[in-house]
């Protein structure tokens, strides 16, 4: 038994996969958290029919057959796009724009998301005017023109909002989606989806990368 475990890691270090990269998101990264590398994903989601899926069907797929966590069933289906040359990086068919980001994190999951939803975590993530509470319906505002409301969410795992700026038609949407990691530690993805201009979208991305560095400082503070 001892020996088949040791061919076993053997073949993985030998293994040279092919796609290093797909959008933001390196093999080696989503074999650690998933558990295939790149390639595989790809043969598996060729094989399932994907190229004639739509994102929300692929990610269904990654969730009811492989049990894939919300933020990698996002991250493997929009990967597996820009290889079917179905998406291309950060612009979805209609030519909206995506910001996506994440961070590992210095506590749980259930810790992370306490502290998101605490008066606290509010103040520093996404800074209401006044604290909200994290409920369907829900509505917020934000310094600077922006509203938003509370659509869905999932104690210690997910929530999703509106975020719409007075000068834009549509709103926006945002995801948060926490990853439980071993040991005292989560993954924080940000997904910021529906951005109309290029502009808002540089914009975005560094605001939220901005916010993943103070949520980590925060929390390496307090807990």
């Amino acid at each position: 038994m001892a020996r088949k475990k040791t061919q076993k890691k053997t073949l993985k270090t030998n293994y040279a996969p092919v796609i290093q990269k797909l959008g933001q998101v390196t093999t080696e990264s989503v074999f650690k958290h998933t558990g295939r590398h790149w390639d595989e994903w790809v043969v598996i989601l060729d094989k399932a029919g994907a190229r004639l899926l739509t994102h929300k069907e692929i990610a269904a797929i990654l969730s009811s057959k492989f049990k894939l966590p919300a933020w990698w069933q996002f991250c493997v289906a929009l990967g597996y796009q820009y290889h079917a040359g179905l998406k291309s990086p950060g612009v979805n068919a209609k030519g909206l724009y995506t910001v996506g980001l994440s961070k590992t994190l210095p506590v749980s999951n259930r810790k992370l998301w306490r502290w998101m939803t605490s008066d606290v975590g509010q103040s520093v993530w996404i800074r209401p005017l006044a604290p909200f509470e994290i409920k369907k319906g829900a509505q917020f505002e934000v310094d600077g023109g922006i509203f938003g409301e509370v659509r869905t969410f999932k104690t210690d795992e997910r929530m999703r909002l509106t975020w719409q700026d007075t000068e834009w038609l549509k709103p926006t949407i945002l995801e948060i989606m926490i990853h439980k990691r071993p040991g005292e530690k989560s993954v924080l993805g940000i997904s910021h989806a529906g951005i109309k201009d290029s502009r808002d979208k540089e914009m975005l991305k560094e605001m939220w990368r901005s916010r993943l560095i103070e949520i980590n400082e925060a929390l390496v503070a307090r807990f």
